[in-house]
């Protein structure tokens, strides 16, 4: 799923590109219901 979100044309619409590691954590944060600055 984050190599597929990386690719996506949208992602490099957003203010700052981020790293695969963070796009990682934010699913993990979102299953997980936490929540931890990337």
């Amino acid at each position: 799923m984050v190599e597929q979100a990386f690719d996506d044309q949208c992602t490099g619409a957003n203010p700052r590109y981020p790293l695969m590691s963070e796009l990682k954590q934010m699913y993990l944060n979102a299953y997980y219901g936490t929540h931890t600055r990337v």
